[in-house]
């Protein structure tokens, strides 16, 4: 009996999320779309307002604490004004 690819698909589920004036801070853990092979299942991203700006991964982490950690350096850096 073969196992559908489908039935093991798992969306990504949401860590944390923060919104820093015009951009949003998303960490996520990526579920089956982790094309790492489970080394970094957990993604912090910048999603900005302006069309100008890409939206940016900015951290790949192992494990949740990592990621949250991440989440929120980028949180600091976007409130003293740094761009990453």
């Amino acid at each position: 009996m073969s196992v559908n690819s489908l039935d093991q698909f798992q969306l990504p589920t949401r860590v944390a999320f923060t919104r820093v004036g015009h951009v949003e801070i998303s960490t996520v853990h990526l579920g089956s779309m982790d094309g790492t092979v489970g080394k970094s299942p957990y993604e912090t991203c910048l999603f900005y307002d302006s069309e100008h700006m890409p939206d940016k991964i900015v951290g790949r982490y192992a494990t949740e604490v990592e990621a949250l950690r991440g989440h929120i350096a980028a949180i600091k850096k976007q409130l003293s004004g740094v761009l990453i």
